[in-house]
């Protein structure tokens, strides 16, 4: 049996281990992230910072002085209030090296995203996930790609993803994280994308609680086009609004 000086001992050696191993994590971040934004590269990292200015703009304004009551509008603003609450975590997992724990948060963007359309579009349901439906066009694929990676069933998709290494068949996984360029750079697309559609669904949402606010809206207009001008300069496709309803002609095109 150990006496109580050993125990302290050990005490002090499973601290000592656990805070180095942190500290090494915090160390390897910034070196990854110098990597990430470097395969961005500039329009890509200025439209995402064109989208959150035009969403924190809009969330930031005063509530409405007078608008009907309504569920939809209440469950919207939670809705996007949840997505806002994570850019920052959900980018710094992408840009610092996080993948597996990156794809788990964009899953949940993701479903905040199908929400958004679902509640538009009066199909949600209570207690049930959110259908791919309310995603924008073409975007539906996002969701099965991130579940595959993120499922921790999927051993070659996860050997794939993290840094391993392979001694005699048998197969490791580093201890730190390390940078993996076409998936931190997809990864980040990804993200993009799903802030830009919540932008036009907050554009949307505002047209109806602050319809005579054109300052407001046409900020955030600005905000939008300045994001989707850069996107495109990346290369990058910007999602179309949500439609207000499966059942009916599309209409033209809103903000």
């Amino acid at each position: 049996m150990l006496t109580n000086e050993e125990l302290d001992r050990l005490a002090t050696t499973f601290v000592q281990r656990a805070q180095d191993y942190l500290a090494g994590l915090d160390d390897v971040g910034p070196t990854i992230r110098t990597l990430s934004e470097d395969a961005y590269g500039q329009p890509l990292q200025i439209a995402r910072i064109g989208a959150l200015s035009g969403l924190v703009h809009l969330i930031s304004a005063p509530p409405p002085i007078k608008v009907q009551r309504s569920a939809s509008i209440g469950q919207r603003l939670l809705l996007i209030g949840g997505f806002a609450q994570g850019v920052a975590v959900t980018e710094r997992l992408i840009s610092e090296g996080q993948y597996l724990k990156a794809t788990a948060a964009l899953k949940q963007d993701y479903e905040f995203v199908a929400a958004l359309g679902t509640t538009v579009r009066g199909t949600s349901k209570r207690g049930k996930p959110p259908h791919a439906k309310g995603v924008p066009s073409g975007a539906s694929w996002i969701y099965g790609k991130l579940n595959e990676i993120a499922h921790p069933s999927k051993m070659e998709v996860l050997a794939a993803v993290l840094e391993t290494w392979d001694a005699g068949g048998v197969r490791g996984l580093s201890p730190v994280p390390e940078f993996k360029r076409d998936t931190a750079v997809a990864l980040y697309e990804v993200h993009v994308f799903l802030l830009l559609a919540v932008l036009v669904a907050t554009i949307n949402l505002f047209r109806e609680t602050h319809p005579d606010d054109h300052e407001l809206l046409a900020e955030a207009r600005l905000a939008k086009s300045f994001a989707e001008k850069h996107a495109k300069l990346a290369g990058f496709v910007t999602p179309p609004p949500v439609q207000d309803s499966p059942r009916r002609a599309p209409r033209p095109a809103r903000e």
